[in-house]
């Protein structure tokens, strides 16, 4: 049957359960605490990292809450929780400032004291130390942990977690900024969990897509999605990609994810363009480098978006010369060599100005490949004919040149994103055909 949900369509296979439903699993909550959060002025990216992470391990997250920064309302939040749960991971509100009462909230629901650890303050004047900065007065705070707690030491930030136990229940207190929070869980909270109660690994895979909308994919596979028992298959819609995630159960559940992989390989075929960790940024770079090819992009709309992404992975020296942004038409005249007629004629949203850009980017940088994107990000600067959202994406290669036309209804930031992402995905498929051409094969297959 198909369960329905926000965001995602899940199809879910219950035949490979045990009689009575499914198996009963661990049960866990996540609770987000900071006031930035239940008012809308950030987004609690912390809780969905959480649950990928205990769905892995074989636990159920049975509830996500958040609650803002007072003493009171996390007590509660707490007790409420831990009436369900065997497992609560909080995260946030353990900074130094007068508004980080996390500590304080789980004082008063687990009625533990708190008490001041003089090692942790140790660590915490050390990271001052180690920043080359003068240390306040508050960051001390941060070494009041709970009575009977088992410390977790600071490694990318200042502000200690804990772990609390009590009677058969288990609460992790982290930090609320991500960076700091995932390496406490990575280090820290699952290696515990591990130790503690080992769970049963659940075995996952995610196929990533694009250029297909998810509609669209459930349709092309379908049929091979309800036939193979004892797996659960999550459609996720994301920018300009769709993921089927992939989770087995039961009996030989390595061997069953093996078999759906391969069936759904082979009828999707390039639409794939890569699994689990894979990104489109660090799948280019690996076909880069499997074609001996380099890369220079020329940027307008995006601008640079396209080489931060490229950047963010690590080694893309190997294949990445360099990028150019140039938004204004001068600028795409004197760094790109774009004909000033094109410019004056077909304008700098074209096709013409796109492929021009591209090979610009290719012989100013040195490159084998250049990749040009130039569009009207919005919300205005759109016309009848050229229409906010209007993105021409070009590459071109010393024998070939490619140009193609996107129109995206979206916000600035989210039509620049996707322009990359086609970008991307533009270049991925040329090179494909590359290493098709000379017998190669495609990487993460």
């Amino acid at each position: 049957d198909v369960d329905r949900r926000i965001g995602d369509r899940v199809l879910h296979q219950d035949k490979g359960c045990p009689p009575g439903g499914r198996e009963m699993k661990p049960n866990c909550a996540i609770l987000a605490v900071g006031t930035e959060l239940t008012s809308g002025l950030s987004l609690n990216t912390n809780s969905a990292f959480i649950a990928q992470y205990l769905t892995r391990m074989g636990y159920e997250c049975g509830s996500f809450t958040g609650v803002p920064d007072d003493i009171n309302k996390i007590a509660i939040a707490v007790k409420w929780l831990l009436e369900g749960a065997d497992i609560l991971i909080i995260t946030g509100g353990l900074g130094p400032t007068v508004d980080d009462l996390t500590r304080e909230g789980l004082s008063k629901a687990l009625d533990k004291d708190l008490r001041f650890d003089p090692r942790l303050a140790k660590i915490i004047e050390k990271k001052f130390d180690q920043m080359c900065k003068p240390m306040p007065e508050s960051a001390l705070h941060q070494a009041n942990i709970l009575e009977g707690a088992i410390p977790i030491e600071p490694t990318l930030g200042t502000a200690p977690g804990m772990i609390v136990e009590v009677k058969d229940k288990i609460v992790f207190a982290l930090p609320g900024v991500p960076l700091e929070m995932k390496k406490m869980l990575e280090e820290n909270v699952i290696p515990f969990l591990k130790g503690k109660k080992p769970s049963r690994m659940v075995p996952t895979r995610t196929i990533k897509t694009c250029g297909i909308g998810e509609v669209f994919l459930e349709e092309k596979v379908k049929d091979i999605l309800v036939k193979h028992e004892g797996v659960a298959v999550t459609i996720l819609a994301h920018p300009e990609e769709v993921h089927l995630r992939l989770s087995a159960t039961g009996p030989r559940a390595e061997e069953k994810l093996t078999a759906i992989k391969d069936e759904l390989s082979a009828r999707l075929g390039n639409i794939i363009y890569g699994f689990d960790e894979d990104t489109l940024e660090s799948v280019v770079g690996e076909l880069l480098l499997k074609c001996g090819l380099r890369l220079g992009v020329a940027e307008s709309c995006t601008g640079g978006l396209l080489g931060d992404r490229i950047t963010n992975v690590p080694g893309s020296s190997r294949y990445f010369l360099g990028g150019i942004v140039a938004y204004s038409n001068e600028m795409k005249q004197r760094l790109l060599m774009v004909p000033e007629e094109i410019l004056q004629k077909q304008e700098a949203v074209s096709p013409e100005a796109s492929l021009a850009m591209s090979d610009g980017a290719r012989r100013v940088t040195g490159a084998d490949i250049g990749l040009s994107i130039t569009g009207i990000a919005g919300p205005t600067g759109g016309t009848v004919e050229k229409p906010v959202g209007l993105v021409f994406v070009a590459l071109s290669s010393e024998s070939k040149g490619v140009c193609k036309r996107f129109v995206f209804s979206d916000s600035r930031e989210m039509v620049k994103f996707r322009a990359s992402q086609l970008a991307f995905n533009t270049l991925r498929l040329f090179l494909l055909e590359e290493l098709e051409s000379k017998g190669g094969e495609t990487p993460g297959c």
